[in-house]
């Protein structure tokens, strides 16, 4: 089998080490990524001699981080089998439904995440800072760019086509999940990892159930959207615009409550869930994970 005229990742051996080498080289890929993101800034410190960056040159840095990240990203997974998407007609009104449940889990998420950092404080003093509040400081043009193309166009490409499709050799089921999991663990701050992960299942479930990158790539951005929006507004405007996003957030509860039809095939290869993070790879990056979110604790 073979992949832009390069022979597909297919290494012999048992079940369990064709396993580990695949996951591991998924972990490695990732580490990749953030690593760029971190080397790029050190870079960018030191050229700057200290100096305030400016916006436009933040959104620079931004593009050449993707770029590298997402290159470093592919090069290290683009070797490994894959499945591709079968594209599927999209019923009307089902991405609004998507959304709505996106929505529902996120406000829940946003909830039970402030109950953790309360907890975590009250018993360690520690406060984890909330990286999206440096984010949302930034001219608005910018701040839309960044997070409504940007990061929807460069986060659907590297998890819902390059990861969900490499892992879906497993089952859609195991896929969506696990390519959920580390979308939040690649956050690295514990403020936005329950928001990342109940996000991550739904736009792996739309990237599965439509078989459409530009599906999920829309519904990222407009998640992202609603949120930068609501920071935006001030006044009666910022209250009826809070009111709506908990209307839609309800019916989102309602459908996570009684949508009972999916496209997900489940869990095909029998293995234990502990395998997954005992590969060098899975485990460098979650060494990377764990670092990262104490960098933001203060």
């Amino acid at each position: 089998m073979t992949q832009g005229g390069r022979r597909a990742f297919r290494p012999e051996g048992p079940e369990e080490r064709i396993r580990e080498q695949a996951f591991s080289r998924i972990g490695w890929g990732l580490l990749a990524f953030r690593l760029s993101a971190v080397l790029l800034g050190g870079l960018l410190r030191t050229l700057t001699a200290g100096r305030a960056v400016g916006p436009v040159l933040r959104l620079a840095a931004e593009l050449v981080w993707y770029g590298v990240g997402l290159g470093s990203a592919w090069r290290l997974m683009a070797p490994l089998e894959r499945q591709p998407f079968e594209a599927r007609p999209v019923r009307p009104g089902r991405l609004a439904e998507l959304w709505c449940m996106a929505f529902s889990g996120a406000v829940v998420c946003s909830r039970l995440t402030g109950l953790l950092e309360e907890l975590l404080e009250r018993n360690t003093g520690l406060v984890s800072r909330d990286p999206t509040e440096a984010l949302l400081a930034m001219p608005w043009p910018i701040l839309l760019v960044q997070t409504c193309v940007l990061a929807p166009v460069v986060e659907e490409v590297l998890f819902r086509r390059i990861v969900l499709e490499r892992l879906r050799p497993w089952g859609d089921a195991f896929a969506v999940g696990l390519s959920a999991l580390l979308f939040a663990l690649l956050h690295g701050d514990l403020a936005q990892m329950l928001y990342a992960w109940v996000g991550g299942l739904a736009l792996g479930w739309a990237a599965v159930e439509t078989g459409r990158l530009r599906t999920s790539i829309l519904l990222h951005a407009l998640l992202n959207g609603a949120t930068v929006v609501q920071a935006l507004l001030t006044g009666r405007a910022a209250l009826w615009y809070t009111v709506v996003l908990m209307l839609a957030a309800a019916v989102g509860m309602v459908l996570w409550l009684f949508r009972r039809e999916t496209v997900l095939r489940p869990w095909e290869r029998s293995f234990r869930p502990t395998e997954l993070f005992c590969c060098p790879g899975m485990l460098a990056f979650l060494l990377w994970t764990a670092l990262s979110c104490v960098s933001y604790l203060e």
